[in-house]
């Protein structure tokens, strides 16, 4: 069994947009495509767009103004 299953969301695979589904077991993707095994937790994404394993690697740092707070040196290394 599954510990959610986002259902129906359209995927960027391969150069294209498609709907699939997305299993996801430990907090990791095990399975994308039409899938038909049960989860504890289902999420219809219907009309949304996922983006399966992207990370949003968007910061926003003190730079350049407040440098004196933090830099992109210290704020990487806090992160």
């Amino acid at each position: 069994m599954l510990d959610l299953i986002i259902k129906n969301g359209l995927c960027y695979i391969d150069n294209d947009l498609k709907s699939q589904d997305i299993g996801i077991k430990d907090s990791q993707i095990v399975e994308i495509g039409k899938i038909k095994v049960d989860a504890k937790d289902i999420f219809d994404a219907k009309r949304l767009t996922i983006l399966p394993g992207c990370i949003d690697t968007q910061v926003h740092f003190r730079e350049p103004g407040s440098t004196e707070s933090e830099d992109l040196n210290s704020g990487s290394r806090a992160a």
